[in-house]
């Protein structure tokens, strides 16, 4: 019955993808507006700057920015942007999912220190990272974005 009403093709032939960071810099985040996207090379190309300027700061992220890494950076940032937004992502190992998600932080202006997890990592370690973060986010009042990797669920202790 819906095909009726609506032109499936046609609406399905646009991604329904939303953000806030392709907007004018506000002076604060949350002051940002959310809104649709129609022009989707632009998104990528805004993403892919993005890219560069990390990279220009930070450790290069080697990162091919097609559709759906380009909608799931929208995604994170969508989530991250919320108040206690946090995300569980899930995938093959390679993927792009701790790219993507460095990435995003860097977008919303958060932080994302990496634990430094080798075969020496502790619990002591894994609590005094633990405390680094919270201090950072709950008394500076910054954004913070906590990495856990793989190496993390191998010591069933830390979870």
């Amino acid at each position: 019955w819906f095909d009726e009403f609506v032109d499936v093709d046609k609406v399905l032939a646009r991604p329904l993808v939303f953000n806030s960071f392709s907007a004018a810099a506000a002076a604060d985040a949350s002051e940002r507006p959310y809104f649709s996207v129609y022009d989707f090379g632009k998104l990528s190309r805004q993403i892919e700057d993005k890219v560069t300027e990390y990279n220009e700061t930070h450790a290069p992220l080697n990162l091919v920015m097609f559709d759906q890494a380009v909608m799931h950076v929208c995604r994170i940032t969508r989530i991250l942007g919320q108040p206690a937004g946090h995300a569980l992502l899930v995938g093959i190992g390679g993927s792009g999912k701790q790219s993507l998600a460095r990435l995003s932080a860097y977008i919303c202006d958060f932080e994302a220190p990496q634990l430094v997890t080798d075969a020496s990592f502790e619990m002591s370690d894994f609590m005094a990272g633990l405390k680094r973060l919270h201090w950072t986010a709950g008394v500076a009042g910054e954004g913070v974005v906590l990495l856990l990797t793989d190496i993390i669920k191998e010591q069933r202790e830390f979870l």
